[in-house]
């Protein structure tokens, strides 16, 4: 419990951030779809589903058209720069551990005169 507390409390704009947005983003693509949501997908036509007013399909199509785009453009995005950003924090830790390690042995040895 401790562990999905404190995913769930981290930064949004972390490699795990972005992640835990892209997995809600499919999740609430995967209701929609259990939903049945995809059905209302008419009314873009104007050919409304039987039994459910206008408005209602309208409204419905509307929830259903933003949480689809959301999962075909914003979650693969989000993936990929959660990816980058975890690429360039392993390069910078690794390229400043190694610029510190050179700063730290140039002090330890006195520099030679020539």
């Amino acid at each position: 419990m401790s562990r999905l507390r404190r995913l769930l409390r981290s930064p949004i704009l972390s490699p795990t951030g972005l992640l835990l947005r892209a997995g809600l983003i499919a999740l609430t693509y995967g209701v929609c779809l259990a939903a049945g949501l995809r059905r209302y997908t008419s009314a873009i036509v104007l050919t409304h589903p039987e039994g459910v007013s206008p408005a209602v399909a309208t409204v419905l199509l509307a929830v259903y058209l933003s949480v689809h785009f959301a999962f075909v453009i914003l979650a693969p995005t989000l993936c990929v720069a959660a990816g980058l950003m975890a690429c360039m924090t392993k390069f910078h830790d690794y390229r400043s551990a190694r610029v510190r390690g050179r700063a730290i042995s140039s002090a330890v040895t006195p520099p030679t005169s020539e």
